[in-house]
């Protein structure tokens, strides 16, 4: 008796047959091979049988929930961790996912996409071989794991009870990876009013709903950028912890800058600041403390011969003239060549020395050739 039933144990154990047969099968055999004289009790002996079989169905259903976790960790792209934020559970996700699909609409099936055109050689690109730090790889990962749901994000880092105070266009920008519009903090700081814009799509329409309550201010000195930055700075190290020393060290770069440039030159940090954030958060190859790649950004906003240097960014109605009010302090360069023909009083720009000393405009009333002959006349 005690072989059949074994025998039976192992066919199931072998997927031949269901638990319910082999339960079955052993009973029968039980019952048919016991003597009635005998006393013993069918089931005790089944028991024994019994407990085999569900220890075998135990540790398949262990197994197959192994494999199913390796499998969902293998397909999809893990989000790296945050101390302060909580992991979304599968209830949650799965919500977040439905409200995508528009009601009466079938859930479509992404296509899968062909990236082998991003499989370039090192001889082919060398720039991309410029390997990446170990906390650019970490904010792509979380930023990829983001990108499958922006709006799911971006509320659970509003509302995380943890969260800095910081506004829901910003929340936005960061989720995305783009660069933050400090002048639209600036304008928060300065007036207490709304300047996001929202959106919503149903179907292939977006509606655009509350539009800004006021118009956005420009920072000008560095006071308003010190202000605005450090409130991005900390919506930023919330959301990347890891990040705090390149921002850091982006703030103590910055007002160097402010230090080192006369104060009606302020613009051009601001706008080489711009610059700056604009490219690192239009790729993902640089960090904002990456100076050293950025060099070309820096010669275009501070070299006398740079073509943003005397740049304003201002569109001709803002002004009036279509020149930034501080560019009346930047020297002129016809002046300097002796080609300008107008006067001190009607030139845009001054009439004064363009040599750069220590990082620092001359600004003498002397043209460029005078400022050099006064230079070597000193050394004789």
């Amino acid at each position: 008796v005690a072989k059949r039933c074994l025998d039976i144990v192992k066919d199931f154990r072998a997927s031949k047959g269901t638990k319910f047969d082999a339960a079955y099968v052993i009973s029968g055999i039980i019952k048919e091979s016991l003597p009635l004289s005998s006393g013993e009790d069918p089931s005790t002996i089944a028991a024994i049988y019994m407990s085999m079989l569900d220890e075998w169905e135990s540790e398949q259903n262990q197994a197959n929930r192994r494999g199913k976790e390796v499998c969902r960790e293998r397909c999809s792209v893990e989000p790296v961790s945050n101390s302060h934020i909580e992991e979304e559970s599968p209830a949650e996700d799965i919500r977040s996912r439905q409200v995508s699909i528009e009601p009466g609409e079938p859930a479509r099936k992404r296509a899968k996409l062909d990236f082998t055109c991003l499989d370039f050689k090192p001889t082919v690109h060398q720039e991309l071989s410029r390997p990446l730090s170990a906390n650019l790889r970490r904010t792509i990962r979380i930023l990829q794991n983001w990108a499958q749901d922006q709006k799911q994000a971006r509320l659970k880092l509003m509302y995380h009870e943890h969260s800095p105070e910081f506004h829901e266009s910003g929340w936005a920008d960061i989720v995305a990876g783009r660069s933050i519009s400090l002048d639209a903090i600036h304008t928060i700081i300065t007036t207490s009013q709304a300047v996001d814009k929202h959106s919503e799509t149903i179907g292939d329409v977006e509606l655009t709903y509350g539009i800004s309550e006021t118009a956005t201010k420009k920072i000008t000195t560095q006071g308003h950028w010190n202000a605005a930055w450090n409130r991005a700075a900390r919506a930023i190290k919330f959301a990347f912890p890891f990040r705090q020393a390149e921002l850091d060290a982006y703030s103590e770069h910055i007002n160097e800058q402010f230090d080192q440039q006369l104060e009606n030159c302020h613009g051009r940090v601001l706008r080489y600041d711009k610059s700056i954030r604009f490219r690192v958060g239009n790729t993902r190859r640089y960090e904002l403390s990456n100076f050293e790649c950025f060099k070309d950004i820096y010669s275009s906003h501070f070299s006398a011969g740079g073509r943003l240097h005397n740049y304003s960014g201002e569109s001709s109605k803002s002004t009036g003239g279509g020149r930034d009010p501080s560019a009346k302090h930047d020297p002129c360069q016809k002046w300097n060549n002796g080609e300008c023909t107008r006067s001190a009083a009607s030139c845009c720009f001054a009439h004064i020395c363009n040599v750069e000393q220590d990082g620092r405009v001359c600004a003498c009333h002397h043209v460029r050739t005078k400022h050099n002959e006064d230079g070597k006349s000193k050394a004789d």
